[in-house]
């Protein structure tokens, strides 16, 4: 059984990084470093959704793949994704970003607490974000990450 279907727009929200495995072969990867295996968190997505109807909170789903229609496909195996319906008849908007970007992000706007992805307003977090995207799929902005893939 598929999972809930988010429509996306290409980068992680934090990092600007893809959600593919990185093509390794003559990008000054060196394999002896970093296999791609290690790089394969790259492919785990995870979106921060508006208010659900029916929900009076933004909220962070679990994780989910990117499928090449520049849809998320959530994992229905995570339960957290059990609560998020399928939003392709009626999208919402869906900011994506990569999980360990966001503990980052998160670490660097509470370094003094504790858990500190539990101390992150949402609300703010989605409002702030969304002054930056377009479509409300995803952030637009400069930074070079399209020019960058198109050359591999």
């Amino acid at each position: 059984m598929a999972g809930p279907k988010v429509a996306i727009k290409g980068y992680c929200a934090i990092c600007a990084g893809p959600f593919e495995t990185p093509y390794f072969e003559g990008l000054g990867y060196k394999t002896e470093i970093i296999r791609e295996e290690q790089a394969s968190w790259v492919t785990k997505v995870h979106v921060l959704l508006e208010q659900i109807p029916g929900s009076r909170l933004e909220c962070i789903s679990g994780v989910g793949k990117k499928l090449k229609d520049n849809y998320i496909e959530l994992d229905p195996e995570d339960d957290v994704n059990r609560l998020i319906p399928d939003f392709t008849v009626k999208p919402l908007r869906a900011i994506p970003f990569h999980w360990p970007c966001y503990e980052i992000l998160a670490l660097a706007l509470y370094p003094n607490k504790d858990d500190p992805i539990h101390h992150v307003d949402l609300g703010r977090l989605f409002l702030t974000m969304s002054l930056f995207t377009e479509e409300g799929a995803s952030l637009d902005l400069e930074t070079g990450a399209e020019e960058r893939q198109e050359k591999h």
